[in-house]
């Protein structure tokens, strides 16, 4: 079979043999070779099934990779609710302009995944697929023309303090996001199309079936920890190891959908990508102390909430416990009495306890067994008012812990208040006063990920004076970069109208602002 992305649209099982066939094992599992005898050269889509909103581990296994998708699965609850705190935490609203807002779902832990897939850990990749009109607004008929789309939701991955890879749905409702538009071709196979997802890696094989799903391609694959995280901003490197595509298929076959695939990074490749977010959080607050300021007052308003919810649930704790404790000393009690009228019984026929052929001996040997059952029982509701007295005390110290916390927090909201408002009248200065040098122009070797670059002569004039912005021409000059020192990013612009583009990531030519129409350089082809 040819080296190209396979995708077999099937409008459903019928209860007929859908051609794939899932070896042994998890989601997360998959070696290549299954107990069913699928050969995975010839049908690589049959390496994995997958629903919308479930993670699915893929890796390369002879050149070929890929999965099957079935259509007819509910969002995962997890993605749905991850979905639902971004929409509440009021993207709309947000302080910073622009930004991104996002929620993990998941964190990647490469020594899991590569217990499960070790014969493809060096390629493994973390799948996600959803509706097409769960992350556009835009019009299915409308993609045929369109090369890129905007997309209002994107599921990438992130980095974060605890050192871990993590998978999260980032939405903005307010900064323009674009995908690639994937048109799906006809092959000489019936029924299979082929399109392109992951530059420079080998190609995707994908069957989306509208068939009844295996309950295994609804199941969190080994080595992704499920996650629910709070809505908060997700960093200047979201999705760097992530590619995606809108892939749309001819004659209405299927509806179109999104397709997310993530490289799974080491542990050190982690380590190096956090300290790049670092640098560029602190080069962007240096640059921009009003939205930083901003950005610092939203999280510690988000802090407080979550301060609040913590004492909320601790004073429902409490007051679970204060309600125990009566019924636990009352259940005590009853059983002390009924060990106390089991002692007097006993008391009353233990005459008979050395006369074993005396019909009152019978009697003697029930009392004593019942009276060992109502100590028994004494015993067990002393316990459970033992425990209920340690959940209060437990409870009260959760409580005091959460009050603290929240104290703490109101404080520090009080202070990033105070911040945010003195930034915003200290006087500005401009970039020439800066001397525009925050960040080092690139040598041209340096930028990856625009394809060949040929530097050109600077034409635009850089903000508020200061020389020209250095620039360089990609795709045979149809595209223009500049260098923009305040954020460390290249402008793309179109060569033909001068158009904005948007921002990349030199080192990844990730996409990491969408285009502003309002901004074209126009004059300065």
């Amino acid at each position: 079979m040819p080296n190209e992305d396979t995708i077999n649209v099937n409008g459903g099982s019928g209860g007929k043999d859908s051609g794939i066939h899932w070896g042994g094992g998890g989601n997360g599992g998959g070696n290549g070779s299954n107990s069913s005898g699928a050969n995975l050269s010839s049908t690589p889509e049959a390496q994995k099934p997958a629903a919308y909103g479930v993670p699915a581990v893929i890796g390369v296994y002879d050149g070929m990779w890929g999965f099957t998708l079935f259509t007819k699965t509910t969002l995962q609850e997890a993605m749905q609710a991850a979905l639902t705190r971004i929409e509440q935490g009021a993207v709309a609203a947000v302080p910073l302009a622009g930004r991104l807002l996002g929620a993990t779902i998941g964190a990647l832990i490469p020594s899991e995944i590569a217990k499960d897939v070790p014969r493809m850990m060096a390629t493994a990749h973390l799948v996600n697929s959803l509706p097409f009109d769960k992350v556009s607004t835009t019009p299915p008929s409308a993609l045929p023309t369109q090369k890129a789309t905007v997309v209002h939701t994107r599921i990438a991955d992130v980095v974060d303090e605890d050192g871990k890879q993590h998978i999260a749905v980032v939405k903005s409702k307010n900064m323009p996001m674009s995908v690639p538009v994937v048109d799906a071709k006809p092959t000489k196979r019936p029924g299979v199309y082929t399109a392109g997802v992951v530059p420079g890696k080998p190609d995707l094989h994908v069957k989306v079936d509208a068939g009844k799903a295996p309950a295994v391609s609804q199941s969190q694959p080994k080595g992704i920890q499920k996650e629910q995280g709070a809505s908060r901003y997700p960093g200047f490197t979201t999705g760097q190891n992530t590619h995606e595509a809108i892939v749309r298929f001819p004659d209405g076959k299927s509806p179109p959908i999104y397709v997310s695939v993530t490289e799974v990074s080491t542990p050190d490749q982690v380590k190096k990508r956090l300290e790049e977010e670092k640098r560029r959080t602190l080069a962007w607050a240096l640059n921009s102390p009003v939205e930083a300021a901003a950005k610092e007052d939203k999280e510690a308003g988000d802090q407080l909430s979550r301060a609040q919810a913590d004492i909320v649930k601790a004073q429902e704790r409490l007051n679970k416990a204060l309600q125990a404790i009566p019924q636990r000393n009352s259940d005590l009690d009853a059983a002390n009495k009924g060990v106390e009228a089991m002692l007097k019984w006993v008391k009353q026929v233990e005459v008979y306890a050395h006369d074993p052929d005396h019909p009152g001996h019978r009697v003697f040997l029930q009392a004593g067994y019942k009276l060992g059952l109502a100590k028994e029982k004494a015993k067990v509701s002393k316990a459970a008012l033992d425990a209920a007295i340690k959940e209060k005390a437990d409870a009260e110290k959760a409580l005091a812990i959460a009050v603290e916390s929240r104290k703490q927090k109101e404080q520090k909201k009080k202070a990033s208040e105070q911040k945010l408002a003195d930034e915003k009248k200290k006087p500005r200065k401009g970039a020439k006063d800066y001397g525009h040098d925050y960040h080092p122009v690139p040598k041209t070797e340096e930028i990856k990920g625009l394809g060949d670059l040929t530097k050109g002569a600077p034409k635009t004039p850089k903000q508020n004076g200061g020389g020209k912005r250095p620039r360089w021409y990609g795709d045979k000059k149809s595209k223009i970069y500049e260098w923009d020192s305040q954020h460390g990013e290249l402008e793309g612009y179109r060569g033909s109208d001068g158009s904005h583009l948007g921002a990349f990531d030199p080192a990844t030519g990730k996409q990491v602002k969408g285009p502003d129409p309002k901004r074209n350089i126009k004059k300065y082809l």
